[in-house]
């Protein structure tokens, strides 16, 4: 028997899917495009449908000029990991302590960025639209970037995982893609959340039929066809409610820039005296609306 509160969560992850469903871009001219995919290269000016949606994509090769990101809003980096299986996480998801912290030294060791969203073994790096960072080359940020968050991972690695040994050397791609707008920007940003809950509450229903005793090809035939609604049962049935697993595994982690107010001292009444600073956050919030956006307009303010 599913609850009320469990037929809400299931309106409000149908909800995220409608809004999943309505990004749909359409190149204007050519310098008007996005990509929402990750793996794989093809032909510039390409249609590519995916899921009944339609996805114009643009070759890596084509951003590896000097002079490719003149018109552009800004760049997104985004990193994956690769052999996951061999990095001894624990499933469905594993810990992101790691991939946090590298995120986070990311942000001190490159001022040009403003904003990052990242879930299970992908990270999106966004920078700010004014950055000559490198003359916003391409290739040498990518290089640059992707060697500096490798090294962080690999030094931090036993510091949250003292017990656990990296099997494999852990190896990352990274490439740029340039977006001409801050709504794309929203957008692409609002979709790599949809797809964070999609995979995770999947993943969630697998790995508790597993611990229920059911096999992997069993787990896999159960959940083949299943709607947002369906899997909500499922898991309620299996004893969890999918609005309290942790948020970082339902919305993933978006590491920003804020000003926080921080006591510096406290003066000769004992009152404590305040500064404002600019910190790092790390929050795992709702950025598929507009209340973070408004709340922190200066990330992706036009400059």
């Amino acid at each position: 028997m599913v609850t009320n509160h469990e037929k809400q969560t299931s309106r409000d992850q149908d909800h995220i899917q409608e809004h999943f469903s309505k990004l749909v871009y359409v190149s204007t001219s050519t310098r008007d495009f996005v990509t929402i995919s990750f793996i794989g290269s093809v032909s510039f000016g390409q249609e590519k449908k995916k899921n009944g949606i339609l996805h114009f994509v643009v070759s890596v090769k084509d951003f590896e000029g000097e002079g490719a990101f003149g018109l552009v809003w800004g760049l997104r980096l985004t990193i994956l990991k690769k052999k996951k299986k061999k990095l001894a996480c624990t499933p469905p998801v594993g810990d992101k302590k790691t991939a946090v912290i590298s995120t986070k030294a990311m942000f001190e060791e490159f001022p040009a960025l403003v904003f990052s969203y990242g879930v299970s073994d992908e990270y999106s790096f966004v920078f700010k639209k004014t950055t000559e960072f490198y003359n916003r080359r391409s290739s040498k940020i990518v290089s640059i970037t992707v060697s500096f968050f490798t090294s962080v991972y690999v030094m931090k690695w036993k510091d949250f995982f003292p017990d656990k040994d990296l099997k494999s050397i852990p190896s990352f791609d990274a490439r740029t893609v340039c977006y001409p707008s801050t709504k794309i920007v929203r957008d692409y940003l609002a979709w790599r959340q949809v797809d964070c809950h999609i995979n995770n509450q999947y993943n969630t229903c697998f790995w508790k039929l597993i611990e229920s005793g059911k096999t992997k090809s069993v787990a896999q035939d159960r959940l083949k066809g299943t709607q947002t609604q369906d899997k909500n049962e499922i898991i309620f049935q299996l004893g969890v409610n999918y609005s309290n697993l942790p948020a970082i595994f339902r919305k993933g982690s978006c590491v920003f820039k804020d000003t926080v107010e921080e006591i510096v001292k406290y003066n000769e009444n004992g009152q404590p005296v305040k500064r404002s600073r600019n910190k790092v956050i790390t929050d795992h919030c709702d950025i598929i609306g507009d209340e973070f956006w408004k709340e922190h307009a200066s990330i992706l303010k036009d400059e």
